[in-house]
């Protein structure tokens, strides 16, 4: 029978600043901004595709986390979850996990762009290089950035706009127009929209 691992022994300090972390990711709008800025859409299937359902059935904002990035303890999972949602700046979370004994969960790559959907802002090496207001009937524009997003800003996805080749030059010329750093283009006949960096 293996052995179960030691009990973890945190300082005051980091056991203080463990819970009140905690108590941030409680709220609902913590699940909404896990499920929209975090969670792929593989994810959201993990947790059966329906946001309110599994905030209420996993015990909220953490046991949505726990899910579908298990951890060995839950300390991990609070700093982990705090690291991704932005709760917590870099320093803290690597005190954290010397006080847990872990080791820092990867950073994105800063050389991909970065859509935050709560705010419609399109990064690219920390600069907004692009504002889309966000509509619940998605923008040509919208829906472009997206499929990138949810394809983690692979080189190239499938066209995602319904209609024709005009309509699809049409949204890239407007996407480009005052786009720095990068631009899209139409691949394949229009079949695909690539990026790249200008």
């Amino acid at each position: 029978m293996p052995k179960k691992p030691p009990p973890l022994v945190l300082s005051r300090e980091a056991a203080e600043e463990l819970e009140t972390i905690a108590l941030r990711l409680r709220p609902e709008f913590m699940a909404e901004r896990l499920w929209n800025r975090v969670l792929t859409a593989s994810d959201q299937r993990k947790l059966g595709g329906d946001l309110q359902k599994c905030y209420s059935e996993l015990g909220g904002t953490l046991g949505m986390w726990i899910k579908v990035r298990p951890h060995s303890n839950k300390a991990r999972a609070v700093a982990d979850l705090a690291k991704s949602l932005g709760i917590v700046d870099a320093t803290t979370y690597q005190w954290l996990l010397r006080e847990i004994g872990g080791r820092a969960i990867a950073e994105p790559t800063q050389d991909v762009p970065r859509w935050d959907a709560g705010t419609g802002e399109l990064r690219f090496r920390g600069v907004v290089v692009l504002h889309v207001r966000p509509m619940k009937r998605p923008s040509n524009k919208q829906l472009i950035v997206v499929a990138f997003h949810k394809a983690k800003w692979r080189r190239s996805v499938a066209n995602p706009l319904p209609g024709d080749q005009q309509q699809l030059h049409q949204a890239l010329y407007y996407l480009n127009d005052g786009l720095k750093g990068i631009s899209f283009h139409s691949r394949e006949g229009g079949k695909k929209i690539a990026w790249k960096e200008d």
